[in-house]
């Protein structure tokens, strides 16, 4: 069953367009400001709390808690969030924006794997995969989402037909056209 639900998963993603992330995003500085951070050299363990916001290119987190692993480790950084909820949001090569909450989210620099887990959600283009964990592979675009392990949860997947997106798109125009006629 979860084998299929992954499926499903990695379906949504494929039918979408172009939507990697912008590779140079990768290559920008990673930029955090906080309301405070302590640093523990001897753990190599850096922590951020209160407001705190992640910015890589047109990466951004923003979480409540931060605590960055390997902190001195160029390159091989993790980073943990957790919040209420914790939100991710970059742009994708084709101009979309990419969206993601959970209640704790994992960031590993060097990989580029973003690992969502509770109440964790992704909004691609005009989709969205819901779970309790959610697995993306940004470089290789790979998405995997699993329900919970009791089975009490399951992963939900929501796609916008093409012509519901046209109707959707064509009402603001349509709204636009009567503002200006009057």
């Amino acid at each position: 069953m979860k084998t299929t639900l992954r499926i499903s998963a990695l379906l949504m993603l494929l039918c979408c367009q172009s939507s990697m992330a912008i590779q140079r995003d990768f290559d920008e500085k990673v930029e955090i400001s906080a309301e405070q951070n302590a640093f523990d050299i001897k753990a190599n363990v850096l922590k951020y709390t209160g407001d705190v916001k992640v910015a890589q290119g047109t990466m951004q987190i923003f979480a409540d808690n931060l605590t960055i692993l390997n902190a001195n480790e160029e390159g091989q950084q993790v980073l943990v969030a957790d919040g209420a909820p914790v939100r991710y949001s970059q742009v994708l090569d084709n101009g979309k924006v990419m969206d993601a909450q959970a209640d704790k989210m994992r960031y590993e620099l060097n990989s580029r794997i973003l690992l969502l887990t509770g109440n964790a959600q992704v909004m691609q283009e005009d989709s969205l995969v819901k779970g309790d964990r959610i697995r993306y592979n940004l470089d290789k675009q790979l998405l995997e989402a699993d329900g919970n392990a009791d089975g009490n949860k399951r992963v939900t997947t929501i796609f916008i037909p093409e012509q519901v997106k046209q109707q959707l798109d064509e009402k603001p125009k349509a709204v636009k056209a009567e503002q200006e006629g009057n």
